[in-house]
């Protein structure tokens, strides 16, 4: 969980979210070739409703409730008319967005930390009194909620483990209510923001040929160095904070704010020695094996679904929860393997 927190947590989905707006100019590049501009955005758009309506079958279908195509479909479809924009415009409109994120985190933060003050006081004056009054006790209840979203109990994990070994049709209307959630307020609450931020900065390192591996060995060192520098220094505070903190609520939300200062720099860190690894020209097989991966990343993905819930669901091997950490990184180096 450390080595996670510290160096790969939102990195990945960064780089994708990066990949993705580097496609979109890319694709737009083919007006090049002849094609009239209509032409390109049309199909532009048609992949793109395409992608959205395979997001929908991949969430509620598949049953994979971290499915993440659909808020890329629709995020896509607001990208488009920033193609045109150059990288220093990209880069502003993009910090702009991560900022957003942070700023709603800062309110997240202050609200939690209030309702926590409220309890506490409906907690005193409960065991002073032995009787709440009609705001002390919708403090207790307010709290009592958090927690039980926010933290899991033996309980309703054995709730959860009876209803992923039921038979498929039951786990698709169980998992639909939660699907709903996750494909329609976190669209809107955090994937906006989230995603369309790193979108906009991938079109950008893509107009100035970052990702061409057309800057010198020295530009890519500094991108490593200070990103990393900045992004693991921020991301080894969050992680030793909450590890402190015993992984309070309370923690996590104040961890939250500095979230996009040791995110985006870490990709950035990513990148740079990515690059590095490309320019070099080492291990050119895994180089190749990793580019073939990359042009299949839409396959790749349904395939981890596929997968995963025929391992670890009741209509499969029913493996869910049977499992230590450890143990399940077996099973993501096998699928990694078989991949590449």
């Amino acid at each position: 969980w450390w080595i996670n927190n510290m160096f790969f947590e939102g990195t990945m989905r960064g780089l994708f979210s990066m990949l993705f707006g580097a496609g979109i100019v890319l694709f737009n590049s083919r007006t090049i070739n002849g094609l009239p501009s209509i032409t390109v955005t049309d199909a532009y758009f048609r992949r793109t409703l395409w992608l959205l309506l395979f997001g929908v079958i991949h969430a509620y279908l598949l049953l994979w409730a971290g499915e993440i195509l659909f808020p890329y479909a629709v995020i896509g479809l607001i990208a488009y008319s920033f193609r045109n924009l150059n990288p220093r415009k990209l880069i502003i409109v993009g910090i702009c967005f991560s900022l957003g994120l942070t700023a709603l985190n800062v309110k997240d933060y202050y609200k939690t930390e209030k309702a926590f003050a409220d309890y506490t006081t409906a907690v005193k004056v409960k065991s002073l009194t032995d009787t709440l009054d009609k705001k002390n006790k919708k403090a207790m209840d307010e709290w009592e909620t958090i927690v039980a979203d926010k933290k899991g109990t033996p309980e309703a994990y054995n709730d959860l483990k009876k209803e992923y070994n039921k038979s498929y049709f039951s786990i698709v209307w169980y998992r639909s209510a939660i699907i709903q959630i996750r494909q329609s307020l976190m669209v809107y609450r955090i994937w906006i923001w989230d995603v369309f931020s790193m979108v906009l900065l991938g079109m950008a390192f893509f107009k100035n040929g970052i990702f061409k591996a057309e800057k010198s060995t020295r530009y890519y060192w500094i991108m490593l160095l200070a990103g990393y520098l900045v992004g693991v220094s921020v991301n080894y505070w969050e992680t030793s904070y909450l590890m402190k903190h015993n992984f309070s609520i309370q923690a996590f939300y104040l961890t939250d704010i500095t979230h996009e200062l040791g995110r985006v720099p870490t990709t950035i860190g990513h990148i740079g020695f990515i690059m590095l690894f490309i320019k070099s020209g080492i291990l050119p097989f895994l180089q190749r094996a990793l580019a073939a991966v990359g042009q299949m990343a839409f396959s790749n993905y349904i395939m981890h679904t596929i997968i995963c819930i025929t391992i670890f669901l009741g209509f499969g091997f029913g493996m869910w929860g049977k499992l230590q950490r450890h143990e399940l990184y077996y099973i993501v180096f096998s699928i990694w393997i078989f991949q590449l």
